[in-house]
C-alpha cells in the first residue's frame, strides 16, 4: 500500500501541468468564486496560481496519507508558484502545510510521537518497511535515509516554523472571508509550539484568536472558547484556560433561548483553574490560593445558575462551599447575604453532608462548615472522681510486684512510646454520661445559632446528646460541654463532632481542624459499674475536709460534741442505677493516731455485708459510732481567787464534803474546742465491671467539733477510812457555758456553775499488789519496789515502771466513772 501511494502521488506531481492544460480551472475557496468571474485564464500569473494551488492540494493529500516526506517538496514547490503569482491566501495555506510536514518529520526523527492534538492526528497507520540493511535506526522504518538526507535542508527549524506561521496569519488577515481559516491557523500554530514546549510563543499566537473579529453563532463561540480552554490547559495556563471556559458558559445563555444546564457544567469545569477545587479538602485552610474577588464572583455566578435550574441541594452546596472557603475574605454584607440565602434554601431542602452526583456523572463532594463555630480546643473530660473506675484493691499486689521487677525503669523509652499518642490516659464507663469540653468562637458579624452540636464517635455504639448554642457576634472563646454515653465497652474513638448551622448539617472531623493536632482520641470504655448515693443522719455541711485526697467526697456532714459524748450516725447507701452492688469495702482516714482513731470511730462491717447485694432501687445502711474521746487532764494553771471556800456540795443522800474553788467571773476558760476531720471512703463494685476487676470509690467528709466539757486541773490521792480504799481527789473545771451536774460516785452528784472548779473525792479501791508482782516479778519485795520507783521516777525508759503505770491506769479506768449532764447533752466517760 505504501508503494502504491508513493507511485500515485509521484504520478500526480509529474502530470500537474498536463492536468492544468486539459482543464485550465483553478482550485478556489468558497468565498473566492466571485473573484474569478471574468478573469483572464491565459496569463502567466493565472497559470502560476493554478499550478501552485494544485501542488499545494497534492501536498495536503500526501500529508493526510501519512507521507510527510513526500508532502514537503510539494509544499516547497507550491510556495514558489504562489509567491510569483501573488496568491497570498493559498501561499499562507502552503506555509501551514510546510510547517506541519516539518514538525512531523522532526518529531519522528527524534523518536517522540506527537500528541493526539498535534498534526499527526490525521496520519494513517503505515506498515514498517525495511528498505536496506543500512537503514538508520533513528528514523521511522518507512523513511529512506538517503531521501531524508536530500530533503533535510528543506525541513524547517523551529525559528523558521514560527516565521512561516506568522507570515501565514498575516496573509490570512488580508481576506475578510478567511477569518475562520485564520483562527484555525492560529490554533494549529499554538499546538505546534506546544509540541516544542514553547509556551510563551504559543500564548502570543493565541492572542490573535481572541481578538480576531469574526461573526459566529453562540454555539460556534462555545466551540471556539472550549478549544482555547483545551490549548491553554495543555500549556499549563490553567487560570487563562478557565477564563475561556467561563466565556463559553456565558455564550450558552447569551441568546433568547439560554441553555442553563450546559452553562452550569461549563462553569463547574472552570472552577479548578481559579484555585477552587470541587473537594474542599484540597483547598488550603489558610486561604492562600486564588484571587478573592474573582473566586467570590465565580461562586456567586454558579450558585445563581444552579438556582435557575432549580437545583436547590446543589445551590446549598455551592453556598456552603463559598461560606467555608471565603469566610475570612468576605465583607459583613456579603456574609449576611449568603447566610440569608442559605437559611431560605435549607428551609425547603436541608443541607446534608453527602456527595451529590450530577446527570453527567460529576460528583460534588460534601462541604462541612468547620469554622461555624470555630473550635480552638477539644478535650475529653475524665469522669467525676467518685465515678471514675479504679482497679479493685485486691489486685494492687500484682501491680506492686511489677514495680519490683529486676529490670531497670527508663522514663525516656516510655515517653518515646506515648509521645504524640492519641490514647487518653483515663477511662470511661459504659452507660455513664461522658463529657467533651470545647472552646468555640463565632467569626460572623452577627449572632450564630447552632441548633444541634453533638459528639461523633466510632468503633463501639455511642449515644450523643445534642447541645444548642447561641453565640454573640465576633465573640469567644466560649466554653461548651458536649455529652454522650457509651452503649458498649471496648476501644472508643472520638473522631470529632457534628453541627447543624443555618440548616446545613456538617460532620467536623478532628483531622480537618487546624487547631487540633490529633486525628482522633482513643479511650477505653470498661463494662457497666453500679452507682450509689450516700446520705447521713448528721446535718449537712458545706465545708469539706482539709485532708489529702478528698476528691472522692460526695457529701459532707458535721456535728458538734462535748468531750466524753457519744453519738450515732446512720449512713445510708442507695442504689439508683441498674447494676447491683455486690461488694463494698469501707475505710477511714484522719489525722488522729491509729489507736485513738479506732476508738473515736467504730462501725460494723459484718452488718453491712449481710445486706449485700444492694439491688437496683434499694438501699442499705450501717451505723457509725462516734465517741468524743479526749484527754481530760490538764496541766494548765487556772487562775482563782485568794480565798477558797469549802461548803457541802449538793448531793442526793450524801453528805460527803466537797471543796469549791471559785474563779473570777468572766475570766476566759483557757481550753478551746478541737476540730476532728475524717473521711469515710467507700469502695464498691458489681456487675460486668466487677468481673473486669474495676470498682468505684466515694467518700463522706466528717467534721466533728469537740468542745471541752470538764477538765481535771489537779488531782491527788488521800487515804480512806477503809484500808482497801482511797480517795482520788480531783479538781474538776466546768468548761461549758452553762451549769452542769457531775456524778462522781454512786448516788453522789455535784452542780458546777460555768467556769467554776470543784474539788471532789472519788472513792476507789486500791490497786492490788498482784499488779506490782506482775510488773516486777515474785522476787521483789514491796520495799525494793518502792525504792526502785523512787530511784527511776524521772526515767521514761524504765520498762518495769512503765508496765506498773499501765496496770494502775487500767485499774483506774475500770473504777472511775465520771458522768456529767449539761443542758441537752448526756454523755459519760
Amino acid at each position: 500500500m505504501m508503494e502504491d501511494s508513493n507511485k500515485s502521488f509521484g504520478f500526480l506531481n509529474q502530470n500537474v501541468l498536463d492536468i492544468f492544460e486539459s482543464n485550465k480551472t483553478s482550485l478556489t475557496a468558497p468565498f473566492e468564486k466571485k473573484n474569478f468571474v471574468g478573469i483572464d485564464t491565459d496569463t502567466k500569473v493565472y497559470k502560476k496560481r493554478c499550478l501552485g494551488r494544485m501542488k499545494k492540494h497534492i501536498g495536503d493529500l500526501a500529508l493526510q496519507a501519512g507521507l510527510p516526506l513526500e508532502a514537503l517538496p510539494l509544499y516547497l514547490s507550491s510556495t514558489e508558484y504562489l509567491k510569483s503569482g501573488q496568491d497570498w491566501l493559498w501561499l499562507a495555506a502552503a506555509y501551514e502545510g510546510q510547517c506541519a510536514a516539518s514538525t512531523i518529520l522532526q518529531s519522528e526523527a527524534k523518536g517522540k510521537p506527537l500528541k493526539e492534538h498535534s498534526p499527526e492526528r490525521f496520519k494513517i497507520p503505515v506498515p514498517k518497511i525495511i528498505k536496506s540493511p543500512t537503514q538508520s535506526k533513528s528514523l521511522p522504518p518507512y523513511l529512506d535515509p538517503v531521501e531524508y538526507k536530500n530533503l533535510g535542508k528543506s525541513i524547517l527549524s523551529f525559528e523558521e516554523i514560527v516565521e512561516k506561521y506568522e507570515e501565514a496569519i498575516m496573509h490570512y488577515e488580508k481576506y475578510q472571508g478567511a477569518a475562520i481559516v485564520e483562527l484555525e491557523c492560529s490554533m494549529k500554530a499554538a499546538r505546534v509550539f506546544i509540541s516544542y514546549k514553547k509556551y510563551i510563543e504559543a500564548s502570543t499566537v493565541l492572542q490573535n484568536v481572541v481578538f480576531t473579529s469574526v461573526i459566529q453563532s453562540d454555539e460556534q463561540k462555545v466551540i471556539r472558547f472550549n478549544a482555547l480552554f483545551q490549548v491553554f490547559t495543555d500549556m499549563g495556563f490553567h487560570r487563562k484556560a478557565s477564563f475561556f471556559k467561563r466565556m463559553a458558559a456565558k455564550a450558552c445563555v447569551a441568546n433568547p433561548n439560554p441553555n442553563w444546564l450546559k452553562c452550569y457544567y461549563l462553569m463547574l469545569e472552570s472552577l479548578p483553574g481559579f484555585s477552587l477545587p470541587l473537594d474542599v479538602e484540597e483547598y488550603p485552610s489558610d486561604n492562600s490560593l486564588g484571587w478573592p474577588g474573582i473566586q467570590y464572583q465565580l461562586l456567586n455566578d454558579i450558585s445563581r445558575v444552579s438556582l435557575m435550574l432549580n437545583y436547590q441541594a446543589i445551590t446549598v452546596r455551592h453556598l456552603t462551599y463559598t461560606l467555608h472557603t471565603q469566610l475570612n475574605r468576605l465583607t459583613s454584607s456579603q456574609l449576611r447575604i449568603i447566610c440569608r440565602q442559605l437559611e431560605e434554601l435549607t428551609a425547603k431542602c436541608e443541607g446534608a453532608p453527602v456527595p451529590l452526583i450530577l446527570e453527567n456523572g460529576i460528583t460534588i463532594p460534601p462541604v462541612n462548615l468547620l469554622n461555624l463555630p470555630r473550635v480552638k480546643s477539644f478535650k475529653l473530660q475524665s469522669l467525676r472522681p467518685h465515678l471514675r473506675p479504679v482497679k479493685i484493691t485486691m489486685n494492687d499486689s500484682k501491680a506492686d510486684s511489677e514495680q519490683d521487677s529486676i529490670f531497670i525503669f527508663s522514663a525516656i523509652s516510655r515517653d518515646r512510646s506515648t509521645k504524640g499518642s492519641c490514647k487518653i490516659d483515663f477511662k470511661w464507663v459504659e452507660g455513664d454520661i461522658c463529657e467533651v469540653a470545647l472552646q468555640v468562637f463565632n467569626p460572623l458579624p452577627f449572632e450564630l445559632k447552632v441548633t444541634n452540636m453533638s459528639i461523633l464517635a466510632d468503633d463501639i455504639p455511642f449515644e450523643s446528646f445534642p447541645a444548642c448554642l447561641s453565640l454573640p457576634a465576633e465573640s469567644g472563646p466560649y466554653p461548651v460541654t458536649l455529652h454522650g454515653s457509651p452503649v458498649g465497652s471496648g476501644k472508643l474513638q472520638i473522631l470529632g463532632y457534628t453541627t447543624h448551622v443555618m440548616g446545613v448539617k456538617s460532620i467536623c472531623l478532628l483531622k480537618d481542624i487546624p487547631a487540633i493536632r490529633k486525628p482522633y482520641f482513643a479511650i477505653d470504655v470498661i463494662p457497666r459499674l453500679p452507682i450509689i448515693e450516700l446520705s447521713t443522719s448528721l446535718p449537712r455541711s458545706s465545708m469539706f475536709s482539709s485532708l489529702e485526697d478528698t476528691s472522692y467526697v460526695v457529701i459532707s456532714a458535721s456535728s458538734t460534741m462535748m468531750t466524753g459524748q457519744s453519738q450515732e450516725c446512720t449512713i445510708t447507701i442507695s442504689n439508683p442505677g441498674v447494676e447491683s452492688v455486690e461488694w463494698i469495702d469501707i475505710s477511714l482516714h484522719s489525722k488522729l493516731k491509729k489507736d485513738l482513731e479506732t476508738s473515736f470511730f467504730t462501725w460494723s462491717k459484718e452488718n453491712l455485708d449481710t445486706q449485700l447485694p444492694i439491688t437496683a432501687g434499694s438501699a442499705a445502711s450501717f451505723t457509725l459510732y462516734i465517741n468524743s474521746i479526749d484527754d481530760f487532764i490538764s496541766d494548765i494553771p487556772v487562775k482563782k481567787e485568794e480565798n477558797e471556800t469549802s461548803r457541802s456540795g449538793l448531793s442526793s443522800g450524801n453528805n460527803t464534803p466537797v471543796r469549791r474553788i471559785t474563779q473570777s467571773k468572766g475570766s476566759p476558760t483557757p481550753f478551746k474546742s478541737k476540730i476532728i476531720e475524717a473521711v469515710i471512703q467507700i469502695q464498691y463494685s458489681g456487675g460486668p465491671g466487677m468481673v473486669a476487676g474495676y470498682c468505684r470509690q466515694c467518700a463522706i467528709a466528717l467534721t466533728i467539733e469537740v468542745c471541752p466539757s470538764i477538765m481535771i486541773t489537779k488531782w491527788d490521792v488521800l487515804p480512806s477510812e477503809v484500808p482497801t480504799h482511797c480517795y482520788l481527789v480531783l479538781d474538776i473545771l466546768n468548761c461549758t457555758g452553762g451549769e452542769m451536774e457531775v456524778q462522781y460516785a454512786t448516788n453522789k452528784r455535784i452542780h458546777i456553775e460555768a467556769s467554776d472548779i470543784c474539788r471532789v473525792p472519788v472513792p476507789v479501791e486500791r490497786c492490788p499488789l498482784s499488779a506490782m508482782t506482775e510488773s516486777f516479778g515474785t522476787g521483789w519485795a514491796s520495799v525494793d519496789i518502792c525504792g526502785h520507783l523512787w530511784k527511776y521516777m524521772d526515767d521514761p525508759t524504765d520498762q518495769r515502771k512503765g508496765k506498773l503505770l499501765r496496770a494502775c491506769r487500767k485499774h483506774l479506768e475500770n473504777l472511775v466513772d465520771l458522768q456529767w449532764t449539761s443542758i441537752s447533752f448526756i454523755s459519760s466517760y
